[in-house]
């Protein structure tokens, strides 16, 4: 399935069409099966423990079948006509880096597609904990941009992760809520968040930059392929509501000095300010994020 033709299975909370077409890929790598909350599994190989990938199938933007997705120096845009329109990388990004991964390795691992993830982790809270007792850590690829690593979990499994991200370019940030927020803690188990190479989700000016999601498929061959044993989770003692990053842009990564939420203390430089004030996004994480 190419990235083209993933983002043409257009989805918003109703996530049938994403779950039918996943099922039917998968089945032909190996096994796959619905949970009793409706979020999709995949397994690969016999194993002891088992990397777990996991990706959210829903997403903001509404369907309009009028939309042509293209690429263009290298981004991948969406239009309606000649106006741009939002393409639900968010995080359909994290689902072909997921089937990217299945298909560039032959190590056991498992996946997990989760549903309702953009309406407060519908999916992620109703697993059952037991499909978790094999699961040796989980990384999710569900960050814009090009360079975050978003942790929930240990300092050793942090540091493992960072240190073969380094020479992707990646480096420890402080980010926002996503399904792996919710099931390291339900789980016990260790987990990131990956930037995956979307911006400026939830808007209609959305696309995705192709070098830097090739670039997150990569480092998530060397982490699956690299990382060894169990990683449980140990409590965070920072607040992911409240990042520590002040002089960073939420957005872009540059040098930020302008506040911008007065709910979770993030910054923007003053080009990305500009931007989100001009079409009233301002202090509205729903929109934004």
């Amino acid at each position: 399935m190419n990235y083209l033709n993933l983002l043409s299975i257009q989805v918003q909370t109703n996530v049938a069409p994403m779950m039918t077409a996943l099922y039917i890929h998968l089945s032909k790598l190996g096994r796959v099966r619905f949970d009793q909350s409706g979020n999709l599994w995949f397994e690969r190989g016999i194993a002891s423990l088992y990397p777990l990938i996991v990706a959210h199938t829903d997403t903001v933007q509404n369907v309009n079948f009028d939309k042509v997705f293209y690429e263009k120096n290298g981004k991948i845009l969406g239009k309606i006509g000649k106006k741009q329109t939002g393409i639900g990388a968010d995080d359909k990004n994290g689902i072909y880096i997921a089937l990217r991964l299945i298909e560039k390795t032959n190590v056991p691992l498992k996946c997990l597609f989760t549903f309702g993830e953009e309406s407060g982790a519908i999916g992620a809270n109703a697993v059952d904990v037991c499909d978790f007792n094999n699961v040796a850590y989980m990384l999710e690829f569900d960050r814009k941009g090009s360079s975050d690593i978003i942790d929930y979990g240990s300092n050793d499994f942090l540091s493992d992760v960072c240190g073969i991200a380094k020479p992707f370019g990646y480096r420890e940030c402080q980010g926002v809520f996503t399904d792996v927020t919710v099931l390291s803690e339900l789980t016990e188990i260790s987990a990131v968040n990956l930037s995956c190479g979307y911006y400026y989700a939830h808007t209609q000016q959305e696309y995705t930059v192709l070098a830097e999601m090739n670039n997150a498929i990569r480092l998530g061959v060397e982490l699956i392929t690299r990382l060894d044993g169990r990683y449980p989770y140990v409590v965070q003692s920072y607040n992911w509501r409240e990042p520590d990053y002040i002089n960073q842009c939420a957005e872009c990564g540059k040098t930020a000095s302008l506040k911008w939420s007065i709910h979770y203390g993030d910054y923007l430089c003053p080009d990305c300010y500009t931007y989100f004030d001009k079409l009233g996004y301002k202090d509205n994480w729903d929109k934004w994020y």
